[in-house]
């Protein structure tokens, strides 16, 4: 089979393409893939015009075990949908480097299309379809370019006009056939989920807070749950859903932030060892959570778990034995007045909750030791410290942001 070399027209088209591909893409992937593009596109120009050549076979291994190294690194050794796109994005634009006909041109052009679709998955807005419509536009030119026979520079400018214009007439027969899909053709449901890897939970809650969280979190109007009571239903004073308990401030990374400690990592497992609480108020219900990417779940004080793959922390919280990439329903049993340490704290987890960070505000820290100082003067108690630190904030002017 006779290959047939890729025509001026069809190459510029191609970098048009998949520039156009890779720019919603840079913003959810890693920032060292822009090297990665600018260098592989002026290669190939370069190569077009005659001053470099192609690659060698060392050459390409050789920077494909570079590029796999690199996508595992930056995904820390996890997969989800980032590192996939990643490698194949940087696939994309390897392909792109060594193409030299028209079999190589489709293998790019199919590879483009693919990339739209995954650039969806990142965002699906207005202004992300009426741009994923331009890039198509320009995939379907360069689909055009190689087929176009005349491939001499004299050519090419007509070329590329002509290829332009096809192009656009084809996109515009397609829109009725495809406002007719989207219309009267039913939405289904995936038939898997993808990790989506970001530095926020997707339902606007994460397992870290830094200073200034809250109040971003409070403008946050995503849906974390839905609830429903079997039976009686408590009273809106007992309504304080408990997901995750941040008891442990220090810095990470340069960023001063609270997060989990780990004192509680033991989990309880379903079937629970928590016993019925006879003499206390009993609330049974379900619970429907948005995917979080985490594995900690939602229920009421005195909380017990009431199906498999769920259980129990001691600091009377749930979690799943797996991460929440989908929306999840599942069954939970509370008594809120349950009293959940009768024997008090045990000695560790006192030792965690009252211990002064070593991070943080100075002069947080230093009202902390005057406060310590001034309750060992004074011989308080710990209810006493905890009475004077409330009479503190209720008589101070200080609000929530």
């Amino acid at each position: 089979m006779k290959l047939i070399n890729l025509p001026r027209s069809a190459l510029i088209w191609l970098l048009v393409a998949i520039t156009s591909v890779y720019i919603p893409l840079q913003m959810q992937l890693p920032a060292w893939l822009s090297l990665v593009f600018i260098i592989v596109v002026g290669w190939r120009w370069m190569i077009h015009l005659g001053r470099w050549s192609y690659p060698s076979s060392f050459a390409k291994v050789f920077v494909v075990v570079l590029a796999i190294v690199a996508v595992i690194a930056s995904a820390e050794g996890r997969f989800h949908l980032e590192s996939a796109a990643s490698f194949i994005l940087v696939a994309s634009l390897l392909k792109v480097l060594e193409t030299k006909n028209q079999r190589d041109g489709y293998t790019v052009i199919f590879l483009g299309l693919f990339l739209l679709a995954v650039t969806f998955l990142f965002e699906q807005g207005i202004l992300t379809a009426i741009y994923s419509l331009v890039v198509v536009w320009v995939l379907l030119a360069a689909l055009v370019g190689l087929h176009q026979t005349h491939v001499s520079g004299q050519h090419a400018r007509q070329n590329i006009k002509q290829a332009g214009k096809t192009s656009g007439q084809v996109l515009l027969l397609s829109l009725p056939i495809m406002l007719i899909l989207f219309f009267l053709f039913p939405r289904l449901g995936p038939l898997w989920s993808l990790n989506l890897q970001s530095g926020k939970a997707r339902t606007g809650l994460s397992e870290y807070m830094s200073p200034g969280d809250i109040a971003e979190l409070s403008n946050s109007d995503e849906l974390v749950f839905r609830v429903e009571f079997s039976g009686d239903m408590p009273t809106p004073d007992k309504w304080y859903w408990r997901g995750l308990v941040l008891d442990s401030y220090r810095e990470v990374g340069g960023v001063s932030r609270w997060s989990q400690s780990g004192i509680f990592d033991q989990i309880d497992w379903y079937p629970s060892r928590r016993a019925r609480q006879e003499s206390s108020a009993e609330y049974d219900y379900t619970i429907i959570q948005e995917a979080s990417d985490n594995k900690w779940l939602f229920g009421l004080r005195g909380v017990a778990a009431m199906e498999v793959g769920i259980g129990i922390k001691g600091n009377d919280l749930i979690v799943s034995k797996t991460e929440l990439n989908q929306r999840k329903e599942y069954k939970v049993r509370s008594w809120p007045e349950m009293n959940i340490a009768k024997q008090g704290l045990r000695p560790f987890v006192r030792q965690q909750s009252l211990q002064v960070s070593k991070v943080g505000n100075p002069k947080t820290r230093q009202l902390v030791q005057q406060i310590v100082q001034q309750s060992t003067i004074d011989q308080s108690t710990d209810e006493q410290r905890m009475e004077a630190m409330l009479h503190y904030f209720n008589q101070q002017n200080f609000s929530y942001t």
